[in-house]
């Protein structure tokens, strides 16, 4: 049994003991201790709380708390996501995805949403340990791990075929949120030919995350063990977004730990401006940018894509942060780098 079988399965033994009653508040329940994990940093913060029984190691659940307008509805969508997917899919992958606990609903704060605890560590936490990102192997383990959770979610939640639908609605946002601005007019230009590049190609269409980075994955040695805050997915959408998202996040906090001007160490690369783990990717020669390329290469191949215009999926991956994410400035800065990127990219 895995890890996050097991804790699913002490999440159903939590919910068995709460029997039938129709008002219980997990929050202020005096059986019920809770660790809160912290408030999120975006412009619409949730608080989440891990919810334990007294004397156990391992949470039965999880609590998203909103804290405005705009948070209640991003947890209202997931909270509506996580009921379907669970409602229209089946496997064992859906052991890895969030279910929500419906029955502790009744008293919670407003927009509140309580679901199964899933196991596992953040993959960002070995991501930010001091020597993960100078081993190959242990980059090679990160993305291959995530490439196998990706490809059995996609094949669980295929429901049709058709054309691969990238690039139109990811530069309809982009226009739609950046339209009065002079570099959002050199942007779309310059990726006019990279949308050709997916035009003709027909893939699945599956459930999409939406913001799949490092902090939302849980793994443990040798999988991954959950994926955690929906609030973006689609239950039915491009699969290629999610490929692109990651192997961008994966490569944008590549200098964490290294001063502006030095060669981050085990890399053929100096830290230096915003994103340039990501040009680093795009332009740059190592062991480093050829393991994130196969990565992509991989999936495109499988999604219907030509794996030959990898550049083009990272690119429409900036423009999709760009146009999608919910921190205006973190938004701008993906379409800053989209701007100096054009060039040398072509």
């Amino acid at each position: 049994m895995t890890l996050g079988e097991r804790t699913n399965t002490a999440a159903a033994a939590a919910t068995a003991r709460v029997g039938r009653e129709q008002r219980w508040d997990p929050l202020m329940a005096s059986n019920v201790n809770t660790i809160a994990l912290g408030l999120s940093k975006d412009p619409n913060p949730k608080t989440t709380m891990l919810l334990f029984w007294p004397g156990a190691s391992t949470p039965w659940g999880a609590a998203k708390l909103p804290c405005t307008d705009g948070a209640r509805r991003a947890v209202a969508r997931e909270s509506a996501f996580l009921l379907e997917v669970h409602r229209t899919f089946s496997g064992s992958v859906m052991h890895t995805i969030p279910r929500r606990l419906s029955a502790f609903e009744t008293d919670l704060p407003d927009g509140a949403m309580v679901v199964r605890a899933l196991g596992g560590t953040p993959l960002s936490v070995a991501y930010g340990r001091w020597n993960h990102l100078r081993r190959p192997e242990h980059v090679k383990h990160d993305l291959e791990i995530l490439a196998a959770w990706l490809q059995e979610m996609q094949s669980t939640t295929t429901q049709a075929h058709g054309p691969i639908e990238l690039s139109e609605p990811i530069l309809a946002r982009v226009r739609a949120r950046f339209g009065s601005d002079p570099m959002t007019d050199r942007v779309l230009r310059a990726l006019e030919p990279v949308a050709r590049e997916f035009a003709h190609r027909d893939g699945p269409k599956t459930v999409v995350h939406g913001d799949l980075w490092l902090g939302n994955v849980l793994v443990d040695d040798t999988e991954v063990t959950g994926v955690v805050d929906w609030e973006c997915a689609e239950l039915t959408g491009e699969p290629l977004r999610d490929v692109a998202r990651f192997g961008l996040t994966y490569a944008l906090y590549l200098d964490r730990r290294t001063r502006a001007g030095r060669r981050i160490r085990g890399h053929h690369v100096r830290a230096g401006p915003w994103g340039i783990g990501v040009t680093y990717v795009l332009t740059g020669d190592g062991w480093f940018p050829d393991l994130v390329r196969d990565y992509l290469r991989s999936a495109m191949s499988r999604l219907g894509a030509d794996p030959a215009c990898w550049r083009g999926l990272l690119l429409m991956g900036l423009a999709d942060v760009a146009g999608s994410a919910d921190d205006d400035s973190f938004a701008r800065r993906h379409l800053l780098l989209l701007d100096q990127l054009r060039e040398s990219v072509r």
